[in-house]
């Protein structure tokens, strides 16, 4: 959202409809998406139908892939969605969230662009790149006791036990490469970061002819005051060790 209202900011010629799924075992996303169109009437909210969620054993075996299948269950809605609400509009675009790749094949099915919007920095966007270059060389999950690995987007070797730890089992692993690989099909990948902050990953990743056009729009950040899903007493936790630590890089 706070993307959206950058976006809209610079160019109010601009319309957004947010898609929401209601999360599994969780409230209904058309009642949240009536009251988040009463109190941000610049946006307009759609809420998606609900689908059965995967087995609640799946979550415990495998929380990327359960994740990951929810989420293209709703396909169908999606598509649904964007055909009834957004293609009367001129030049309609899709934005995912990284973890919504199997979208991409809806935009297609549409003839409408679909972009990745990619929350996290560069250097980390190129890891999941690499991610799904290893796995084409036959690379297979992570070991803690692998040697470091040379990842182009980051200056220096990667030692293997800072990975994040799904890359450690078969599914989570698996499940990062194709969203990897569905990253290369779109039209464009919008990051949240700035060239001057990571300028190497930034050069490396647009050097890529197999990878999409970059573009930086960050930091895009939360700044006015407190989630109202944030948890206050880790937040004066977390400001204490701050305040504690005036004049040094943290």
């Amino acid at each position: 959202m706070e993307f959206t209202k950058r976006l809209l900011d610079r160019d109010d010629s601009f319309s957004t409809t947010m898609l929401l799924m209601s999360p599994p075992f969780a409230h209904n996303a058309a009642t949240y998406a009536e009251k988040l169109n009463a109190s941000h009437p610049e946006f307009q909210f759609l809420g998606l139908p609900s689908v059965t969620p995967p087995p609640l054993e799946d979550v415990l075996a495998c929380p990327e892939h359960f994740v990951s299948i929810f989420i293209a269950d709703h396909r169908d809605h999606v598509k649904d969605a964007i055909f009834n609400n957004v293609l009367s509009s001129n030049s309609p675009g899709l934005v995912l969230d990284l973890l919504c790749t199997p979208f991409v094949d809806v935009a297609k099915d549409l003839g409408v662009p679909s972009y990745i919007f990619f929350d996290s920095g560069a250097a980390f966007l190129g890891s999941m790149l690499y991610l799904a270059d290893r796995f084409d060389k036959g690379g297979t999950t992570f070991k803690r006791t692998d040697p470091d690995s040379i990842i182009p987007s980051y200056v220096n070797p990667v030692p293997s036990k800072v990975l994040p730890s799904l890359l450690f089992h078969d599914g989570g692993y698996s499940t990062f490469v194709g969203h990897a690989r569905k990253f290369k099909e779109v039209k464009g990948i919008i990051v949240n970061t700035f060239a001057e902050l990571e300028s190497r990953a930034v050069n490396y990743l647009n050097g890529e002819a197999s990878v999409p056009p970059v573009y930086t729009v960050g930091p895009v950040v939360y700044h006015e005051g407190n989630s109202p899903e944030a948890d206050g007493n880790q937040r004066d936790e977390i400001m204490k060790f701050v305040d504690a630590h005036l004049g040094h890089i943290l």
